[in-house]
C-alpha cells in the first residue's frame, strides 16, 4: 500500500478533493437553495464525478484507481474540516460529522467508494508499451487486479 501511496500524483489528488468542496459550497452559500434542491446537488456529483475521471483520463494516471480513491479521502477529510470550522461559526455551535464517531467512518468509507466505484472507466486508463519502450494507454491492459484495493 505504501508503494501505491508513493506512486500517486499527490498535486492531482488534492486538487481532485478540494474542487469536490464546490459542491458542500453550494449548500453552504444558499446557491443549492436557489437553483432547487434536489438537482443541484446532484447535478454537482455528477460533474464532480466527471472531472475526476476526466482528470485521470487526461493526465494518464498509471494508478487510476488509487488516485481517485485517494482524492474521495482528501475530500473527506477536508469536508469534515470545513464542517468543524463553519457550523459553530453559522450554526452558533459545533454539528456534523465531528461530533459522531460514525458518522466520521462513515465520511471515509462513501467517499473513498466514490472514488472506487470510477473503477468501471479503469480498463480506458490503463497503460501500455509502444514498440520503442514508451508508455500508452490501452483500453485492453490491466494495471490493478479488482482485489487489490478491495473495490
Amino acid at each position: 500500500m505504501g508503494r501505491i501511496a508513493r506512486s500517486l500524483s499527490w498535486p492531482l489528488v488534492i486538487s481532485l478533493g478540494t474542487f469536490a468542496l464546490s459542491r458542500p459550497l453550494l449548500s453552504i452559500t444558499g446557491l443549492a437553495d436557489d437553483w432547487g434542491r434536489p438537482a443541484t446537488p446532484l447535478v454537482a456529483t455528477a460533474v464532480i464525478t466527471l472531472v475526476w475521471v476526466l482528470a485521470v483520463v487526461v493526465t494518464r494516471q498509471t494508478q487510476p484507481v488509487p488516485t481517485l480513491v485517494a482524492a474521495g479521502l482528501v475530500y473527506a477529510a477536508l469536508s469534515v474540516a470545513l464542517s468543524a470550522i463553519l457550523s459553530p461559526i453559522l450554526e452558533g455551535e459545533l454539528q456534523g460529522p465531528l461530533t459522531n464517531p460514525f458518522a466520521l467512518v462513515s465520511v471515509a468509507v462513501v467517499n473513498a467508494t466514490w472514488g472506487c466505484r470510477r473503477r468501471r472507466h479503469r480498463p480506458a486508463l490503463q497503460p501500455t508499451l509502444t514498440e520503442r519502450g514508451e508508455r500508452r494507454m490501452s483500453k485492453h491492459d490491466h494495471v490493478l487486479p479488482r482485489a487489490s484495493l478491495g473495490c
